[in-house]
């Protein structure tokens, strides 16, 4: 009886690696197996098929035997069930996974290390860009080796101690001018209520080359390259105008995306005079200008809000000359996965301006008009009305520094914000 157990044993594994299973395979398919029974021959006692039916001729001995000597023995069948196996994810999924788990992740010192550490660049710069704590920011623009990572936390950084350090010993050109840039800028910060803070950026008056040069990578005719100069300094905001900003002076919220720190969208110009009207009335005696005396609040002229998105560069993006460089400063069609995001999440521009490029456009002082050549000087009074800056659904050209666009005063979609200016008093 033993024997013959052995054999049928065997013969399963014969069959089974005939048909590519191994023997762990036949042994976790084992496991799952069911009660079945062996029958033997009540005659001469030795096993028949468990096929066989009653008064079938026992082989052995010839004689028709019953089920008296059927007996059960648990175990023994085995079904062959297919193991249900996940499909493999291809490289591309297991790295996407990866960054989207970092961009879930909330402990500072947690993405500190994985700034500072990782073997992955994009998963270095996604925990750089989710960094806001002083002590782990100080910690990875001193420890980092990836200059594009200091470079994020470069802008979020406000200890003048370090921004002087690294101003003067980063082996980095761009991370010394950054930090430069944050210990000779002027910031300003405005209490809306109820915690809500609006941060201004001061900008020096200056000259600057506007527009594109000819041969710029899609480039637009509307982008004749001209000199301008803005007489006046101004404030302008750090950010885009986001949606707890506007709930705050406005008391509701139009946007698509919701998040109380993504910027407002859904807003027409129309819409924005009224935010910017409430916001003088609010702040009124407390949104002093540089020298003292009261401001008031404004959209950009077309050639401040270019000015300030160039902070003194000359290339496409003020991150560099190719559409790669716009993945670290903006949120575009390629990276923005088809929405808004919180608003200073990319590395800032030479003035410590964020989102410059994409996340929302943003709505100017007036109308489009044809450039020209000549130099002109910005009096921020024309009567130009025009959108720039790019968006989360625009392609790489369309966020360039020189890139144009309009739209009717009361257009609204879920691709346009703003940036508010505040006029130095007089």
């Amino acid at each position: 009886m033993k024997s013959y157990a052995f054999a049928a044993v065997m013969q399963t594994l014969l069959v089974f690696t005939i048909v590519g299973l191994s023997p762990i395979s036949v042994t976790q398919i084992a496991a799952q197996t069911y009660t079945t029974v062996s029958k033997s021959c009540g005659s001469c006692n030795l096993p028949v098929p468990i096929t066989s039916s009653i008064g079938d001729y026992c082989p052995h001995c010839h004689v028709r035997w019953g089920y008296e000597n059927q007996t059960t023995i648990p175990g023994t069948r085995t079904f062959a069930q297919p193991a249900q196996v996940e499909p493999e994810l291809s490289q591309e999924e297991r790295h996407a996974q990866e960054v989207a788990s970092v961009r879930r992740e909330s402990d500072q010192l947690v993405l500190a290390k994985l700034a500072i550490e990782d073997k992955d660049s994009d998963i270095r710069k996604t925990a750089a860009e989710r960094l806001t704590e002083e002590l782990p920011l100080r910690k990875v623009v001193m420890e980092a080796k990836d200059a594009e990572v200091r470079l994020i936390v470069i802008g979020k950084l406000e200890d003048q101690t370090v921004l002087a350090n690294v101003a003067k010993n980063d082996p980095d050109a761009g991370v010394r001018q950054a930090a430069m840039s944050r210990q000779s800028a002027d910031f300003k910060t405005i209490d809306l209520g109820n915690g809500v803070m609006l941060e201004m950026v001061w900008i020096p008056p200056g000259e600057f080359l506007m527009g594109s040069p000819d041969g710029e990578t899609c480039r637009q005719d509307d982008e004749v390259q001209h000199v301008v100069k803005v007489a006046q300094g101004f404030w302008i905001g750090k950010y885009e105008v986001t949606q707890e900003q506007w709930e705050q002076v406005m008391g509701n919220n139009p946007s698509k995306f919701k998040g109380p720190k993504n910027p407002v969208e859904q807003v027409s110009w129309d819409d924005c005079q009224k935010y910017l009207k409430k916001l003088n009335q609010k702040t009124s005696g407390r949104n002093e200008g540089r020298n003292g005396s009261c401001g008031n609040f404004r959209l950009p002229s077309e050639a401040e809000e270019e000015y300030s998105c160039r902070g003194g560069t000359i290339t496409k993006f003020y991150s560099g000359g190719t559409d790669s460089a716009l993945d670290q400063v903006g949120w575009y069609e390629q990276n923005s996965g088809g929405q808004t995001h919180p608003v200073g999440q990319k590395a800032p521009n030479q003035f410590g301006l964020f989102d410059m490029h994409g996340n929302v456009s943003e709505w100017c002082q007036g109308w489009k008009e044809a450039h020209s050549a000549e130099s002109v000087t910005d009096s921020s009074s024309n009567s130009i009305r025009v959108i720039r800056g790019g968006s989360w659904i625009s392609y790489a050209y369309g966020c360039r520094a020189a890139f144009r666009i309009d739209d009717v005063p009361y257009g609204v979609n879920g691709t346009i914000g703003f940036r508010a200016v505040l006029t130095q008093g007089l």
